[in-house]
């Protein structure tokens, strides 16, 4: 049984001070340099100390029964200890946004607290089936009415403080901004050279949060365009949400093909950036699958395979390569499998990578894949990022 309260571990008052104490000390680290752009750190710390508000997909609830074996009370209060086989509905229900909110207690809240477990993915909630159904039906709604009145009431006080952090970003980066602004002028007074400008980080901030402050700096140098470790990590979370989204509903995808399958993730990914992606664009030697530029410049280019063996997906990476110029450095291999054992798969991979001329080093490694390091296929002395990433869209009882 669920024996855990839920909406009593913490004020949520508490926590949300604590979020906006790390917005002031983040902001306290921006660089005083008039390269640095200021919505793009307000947008930054606005990720990084924000709060999800919670979304319940109450649609999706799904129900276990299991047995379990308990005393029956009023035998025991007359000595007698005889167990008895009772059934136990747990309900399962989907869910996004901040996990630790429930466990925070709301301003307004009722005095009974409804018992649940969250994990990183559903709401669970037991309710033992000690009459008829009927009776189970309305202990679960009124489990379900409680937690939902907590939630709305956590959610209004996630997003004012929401409001109230972007407000607070944008009054307090721009007092900086304009602090530097006066520097900048002094420097320029006393005839100190200018400071030097260097290679423009590109950001491609997720949609919601994205943060403007109205500044000007006069721009004497144009930049090159490289994508950031940021924006890359983005990008490569999106593949990855999209892969989980996938691998839940794996049905409509089983028996599409690469190019339906692409599609279906640049159209995903497309939903949470800023910028748009193309499909079958043409890059140096090809078309690559997925392409995301700006200006004239490439910034993020993938390919995508379905498993046909290590060798097939080896040759993928080598068609990657034919298409990388020699500006091109972020790029990612997107696997949709279809068989049993996937984890196998996954190492399969890693040693055949790990094996190839052109890889340097794993940078880092996960359940989907992995990172490395590798030569650039126009520069010996250059090196390009390779992002792998696994989807498992069904089974066909095959280990192929």
């Amino acid at each position: 049984m669920i024996t855990e309260t839920l909406f009593c571990k913490e004020e949520l008052d508490v926590y949300l001070k604590g979020k906006m104490n790390l917005a002031k000390e983040e902001i306290r680290k921006i660089p005083m340099d008039r390269d640095v752009n200021f919505g793009e750190m307000a947008t930054k710390i606005y990720r990084k100390t924000s709060v999800e508000p919670l979304i319940l997909y109450k649609d999706q609830e799904t129900t276990e029964v299991i047995k379990i074996e308990k005393e029956n009370k009023e035998l025991k209060e007359m000595g007698l200890s005889i167990m008895h086989e009772v059934s136990v509905y747990i309900f399962s229900i989907p869910y996004i946004g901040d996990k630790r909110l429930f466990g925070c207690t709301p301003s307004i809240h009722y005095m009974l607290l409804p018992n649940g477990k969250a994990d990183n993915e559903a709401l669970t909630i037991a309710v033992e089936k000690t009459n008829s159904i009927e009776h189970l039906k309305k202990e679960h709604d009124q489990i379900i009415s409680n937690i939902d009145y907590h939630v709305e009431n956590i959610n209004k006080q996630v997003d004012a403080y929401n409001n109230r952090l972007k407000n607070y970003l944008q009054q307090e980066i721009l007092g900086r901004f304009k602090k530097e602004q006066e520097e900048i002028e002094i420097e320029k007074k006393l005839g100190l050279p200018p400071r030097k400008k260097n290679t423009a980080i590109i950001d491609i901030p997720l949609i919601e949060p994205q943060i403007s402050i109205d500044y000007k700096i006069r721009k004497e140098v144009k930049n090159d365009n490289v994508l950031s470790g940021r924006s890359y990590e983005e990008i490569i979370d999106g593949i990855t949400y999209t892969a989980t989204s996938m691998e839940r509903c794996p049905g409509p995808y089983s028996n599409m093909g690469e190019e339906d399958l692409r599609q279906c993730l640049l159209t995903s990914l497309n939903g949470m950036l800023r910028i748009r992606g193309t499909a079958e664009s043409f890059n140096n030697k090809g078309k690559t699958d997925i392409l995301y530029t700006k200006g004239n410049k490439n910034l993020f280019i993938a390919e995508c395979k379905k498993w046909k063996g290590s060798k097939y997906v080896m040759d993928g990476i080598k068609q990657l390569e034919g298409y990388l110029s020699w500006g091109d450095t972020k790029t990612s291999l997107v696997i949709f499998y279809s068989g049993k054992s996937m984890t196998s798969k996954v190492k399969e991979l890693n040693d055949e990578i790990m094996g190839y001329k052109g890889c340097i080093k794993q940078i880092k490694k996960d359940e989907r894949g992995g990172r490395y390091e590798m030569i650039h296929p126009e520069d010996d002395e250059k090196r390009y990022e390779l992002n792998v990433c696994f989807f498992q869209i069904g089974n066909t009882d095959t280990e192929e």
